[in-house]
């Protein structure tokens, strides 16, 4: 009985000895878990200041309390973030991945309106404004058609981002080259390049197809490119019709030079 005894007390004593070392243990683990570096990638427009703020909130939470759902909700309230993924690497470190939306043009109206790929309309960012797109102007004034965070709601604007979209993919450099795209007064969509600078006119309709004929009418028929006209028109079927002779100039001045060397 008393070896019994003996032995139950050595159980309990053992028990608790066990269960003060394994807190301790755990609440040493516990703070090795405590997270110490939040890593940002894709964020290229977002400013400093929204993902600091997440920074000193996360740090020094622990690991296992982080509710990565929860973040990536919080992450895409804001309208520049398209997509975001949370990710955490134990011990102590989380992984933030964002999708911006990236301006696509500017729309021209009493304050200069950001706009993305999908006519989602973006808050004014000092560094999006730096990147050269083009403006867009001509086109509908009223303020309920630019709610930051939606899509607009102005059709010939729509259309607008989307054939700036079908340029972007298909053609980047005269993309690039595009300074202004218009909405004239008989609703014709009019493109204003960089270069000295030449006007196109696609007109109304067809606007793709008219894409098509502009990057077979530089890369082929015009080896000059696009710039040595003042104007090119694409409103008629089957024709193109140009006005100014920047290209005969362009010739003459190189056969003249050509004579010189000779």
């Amino acid at each position: 009985m008393i070896f019994k005894k003996y032995l139950m007390n050595f159980i309990i004593i053992s028990i608790v000895f066990a269960t003060i070392l394994m807190s301790k243990n755990w609440a040493s683990y516990r703070n090795g878990t405590k997270i110490k570096k939040v890593y940002f990638f894709g964020n290229e427009f977002i400013d400093n200041e929204f993902l600091n703020s997440f920074n000193s909130d996360i740090k020094n939470k622990d690991i296992y309390d982080l509710n990565t759902n929860e973040l990536s909700k919080v992450f895409e309230d804001n309208h520049y973030i398209k997509a975001v993924r949370v990710s955490k690497h134990f011990p102590d470190k989380i992984k933030i991945e964002i999708v911006e939306r990236n301006p696509i043009a500017v729309v021209n109206n009493k304050e200069p309106i950001l706009i993305d790929e999908n006519g989602i309309i973006l808050p004014n960012n000092k560094k999006a404004l730096k990147k050269i797109i083009p403006f867009l102007s001509g086109f509908n004034q009223n303020k309920l058609s630019y709610i930051n965070g939606e899509k607009t709601t102005s059709p010939k604007l729509n259309e607008a981002i989307s054939l700036l979209k079908i340029i972007k993919e298909k053609n980047e450099s005269l993309y690039d080259n595009i300074s202004e795209m218009a909405l004239n007064s008989d609703k014709e969509f009019v493109l204003v390049l960089v270069d000295y600078p030449t006007k196109i006119n696609l007109g109304s309709s067809d606007l793709d197809k008219k894409i098509q004929i502009i990057e077979s009418f530089d890369s082929s028929i015009n080896p000059d490119g696009l710039y040595a006209f003042k104007s090119i028109d694409l409103r008629y079927q089957n024709q193109i019709i140009t006005k100014g002779k920047r290209w005969l100039k362009l010739i003459l001045k190189r056969k003249f030079l050509n004579q010189e060397l000779i």
